[in-house]
């Protein structure tokens, strides 16, 4: 798969981990501050507001867990880095495409350059996800059928 749809499902699975994150984040800081002020106002114990409190508490420290258990901010932070990877790489990839080498061995080194840091960032990147490449493959579908093959480096090294 090329560096290009790589990175395009990394930046989406982001995308969606950071949006979850933020959406726990805010959640819990809302139901806790609420339980908080809810008990504060609540001076009897049974009262319907400290009813309200210990369900509001309860549904923080739900989320918590889930948010712990998803590590939606680690994860979103992984497809961060393996976008900005994917990216990097394929603007590399383009260079040596588009500028050439002095020499056949030359090339030949750079691609192999590449294509090691290609190998490391496929086994430090975490594996995409469905929903990104359908995503992916949609959007490519919706843009008139064009052919992307010409977007992915060639790799074709000058004949010795």
């Amino acid at each position: 798969m090329g560096c290009r749809r790589r990175s395009r499902e990394h930046e989406l699975s982001y995308s969606r981990w950071s949006t979850l994150s933020l959406t726990f984040g805010i959640s819990i800081a809302v139901f806790s501050g609420a339980a908080g002020t809810t008990l504060l106002a609540s001076a009897k114990p049974g009262s319907p507001l400290s009813i309200v409190a210990g369900i509001l508490g309860a549904l923080a420290v739900v989320l918590t867990a889930v948010d712990a258990k998803f590590s939606s901010t680690a994860k979103a932070e992984a497809h961060r880095r393996a976008f900005a990877g994917f990216s990097s790489l394929r603007t590399d990839y383009d260079d040596l495409a588009t500028m050439g080498a002095r020499s056949t061995e030359e090339a030949r080194g750079k691609l192999e350059h590449l294509n090691t840091r290609k190998s490391q960032l496929e086994k430090d990147s975490p594996p995409t996800e469905q929903y990104a490449r359908k995503k992916r493959r949609k959007d490519e579908a919706s843009l008139d059928e064009r052919d992307f093959s010409v977007l992915e480096p060639s790799a074709q090294l000058p004949s010795r």
